[in-house]
């Protein structure tokens, strides 16, 4: 078996927001609310934002790699 490399890189950041769980289950729900090209120098989980009810955070940064497709599209 060979490695392939990537036809293309791609550096992407993630935001993820946190609120308060409805059931007694769970004290917070997280969702991801966005994903942007870049990778800024803002260390992994920093707190962007707080109102009380919902807080976001930058999860951190990440890369994407992208193949080339060996069938016939």
């Amino acid at each position: 078996m060979s490695i392939i490399a990537p036809a293309k890189t791609i550096s992407v950041g993630v935001v993820a927001e946190r609120s308060k769980g409805a059931g007694p289950w769970s004290d917070y729900l997280w969702r991801p609310v966005s994903a942007f090209s870049g990778a800024p120098d803002t260390p992994a989980w920093t707190k962007l934002a707080d109102d009380g009810e919902r807080a976001t955070f930058f999860v951190g940064s990440t890369e994407i790699e992208l193949y080339r497709s060996e069938a016939g599209n």
